[in-house]
């Protein structure tokens, strides 16, 4: 009875094309019609129904799979591309909690007291055709533009909902570490580069024998280490040209310990320590790529939530403190110069993995990095002086758009960010 619901509204909607002012129109009736419908009914096992799911990412995520439809010229999968929205409503949604789920043990006299009930594993959807619209890009890119669209869709809103799971009430997790001044924030940085610069220690691998650098072992250089980079360098792993790559983050010495002392306060962002941080999921391919589970010690010490402006309206979304402190006086300067509408959307902040190809953490894991007009400019995307390009392939002329969001760009570099143009204009970020 509640899809035939959801299906009638929908049908209603459809039938009645003079009522539908623009695509926002469209994607707000399927996500909300869709919210409806789930909070409807309840769950198999426990009878338990939905408190809340995440209906401003499916929005997103609607109007984005509806914009590409617009613009292709080959077949394409429109549900298909929406399921990426029913993957993101489930990430981090929170069901009722009575009645109580969790079984009691044998002879205990009373159950446990659920305070929250979130659900952790939405499950994944993997588009069944590639976007027609963004050129066929090499192997370790299109790995990593899956990693980054992983996280728009899953990692960013789940990490934001166990971050809130930490207090009491919304207002407590936005108030969390949000006194930071943007000069606390600048000296932290100014420390961790002069630690990273004018370090002789060219980093260690813990629990792993030959040392970095030596035969058979992974090798990253001599050079400071970076953790924002995309690509990283690869090596064998430690088990000979034959074996599959094993970036998994371990190194404890130079940029990552750098990273761990002045951005981290003392805390991983993964739980464990080198060598040994959990891991919540792995993907193989030509570059593995692991996600780890989160340390809400490092959430709670280390991050605080920001008011992000889009077209739309603001976006509540999880940063670390020290880039919530820089990127708030931007976000002034833009919404001052009306900026907003050169934004569509906000994806979040903080998804702790690796790199691909490379061992070390993505800056996403500190939390010091923010994406943003996900759907406009995908991974792989760049900006040159006559147009947006994919890798060497040119996508369009430069627009009104980008030019616009050019000047968005240019706010957040003025504010001491680094803004990625050349392969990830999504990203800016700090401690690079």
């Amino acid at each position: 009875m509640s899809w035939q619901t959801f299906k009638d509204n929908i049908l209603q909607l459809s039938n009645s094309p003079e009522s539908i002012a623009d695509i926002d129109t469209v994607a707000k009736t399927y996500a909300n019609e869709y919210d409806a419908a789930i909070k409807r009914g309840k769950d198999s096992l426990h009878q338990i129904s939905l408190q809340k799911g995440n209906v401003e990412a499916m929005t997103q995520l609607f109007k984005a799979a509806l914009l590409k439809g617009q613009t292709s010229t080959a077949p394409y999968d429109l549900v298909g591309e929406m399921g990426k929205g029913v993957i993101a409503y489930w990430s981090g949604a929170t069901l009722n909690n009575f009645p109580t789920p969790i079984i009691p043990a044998t002879g205990a006299t009373s159950n446990i007291s659920v305070v929250t009930n979130i659900v952790v594993n939405p499950g994944q959807w993997t588009p069944p055709i590639a976007s027609p619209s963004v050129p066929t890009q090499d192997s370790v890119d299109a790995e990593e533009a899956a990693a980054v669209d992983r996280d728009i869709n899953e990692e960013y809103p789940a990490n934001q909902a166990i971050y809130e799971a930490q207090f009491e009430s919304e207002e407590d997790a936005m108030a969390n570490n949000s006194q930071v001044t943007s000069e606390e924030a600048f000296n932290s940085i100014k420390e961790y580069n002069e630690e990273v610069n004018n370090s002789s220690d060219d980093g260690v691998v813990l629990g792993e024998d030959p040392p970095l650098g030596e035969s058979g072992s992974l090798d990253f250089g001599t050079g400071p280490v970076s953790v924002t980079g995309t690509s990283g360098t690869s090596g064998d792993g430690g088990g000979g040209s034959n074996e599959p790559n094993k970036p998994k983050p371990q190194l404890a010495g130079r940029g990552d310990e750098a990273l761990f002392k002045k951005c981290g306060s003392g805390h991983w962002p993964a739980k464990g320590s080198p060598g040994n941080f959990e891991v919540q999921t792995t993907e193989k391919g030509k570059c593995p790529r692991y996600w780890y589970k989160v340390n809400n010690e490092y959430l709670k010490a280390n991050c605080t939530e920001i008011m992000f402006p889009t077209k739309g309206g603001s976006k509540k979304i999880m940063v670390h403190k020290h880039l919530a402190a820089i990127v708030k006086p931007a976000i002034e300067k833009i919404k001052a110069q009306g900026l907003e509408k050169y934004i569509e959307n906000c994806a979040g902040g903080l998804a702790v993995r690796n790199v691909t190809c490379g061992a070390r953490f993505s800056n996403h894991a500190w939390g010091t990095a923010i994406d943003m007009n996900t759907s406009v400019y995908p991974y792989g995307y760049n900006f040159k002086a006559d147009g947006i390009y994919s890798g060497k392939t040119k996508v369009r002329d430069l627009n009104d758009f980008d030019k616009g969001f050019q000047r968005v760009a240019a706010i957040f570099k003025s504010q001491g960010m680094t803004w990625l143009s050349n392969n990830d204009p999504m990203h800016v970020s700090i401690y690079e």
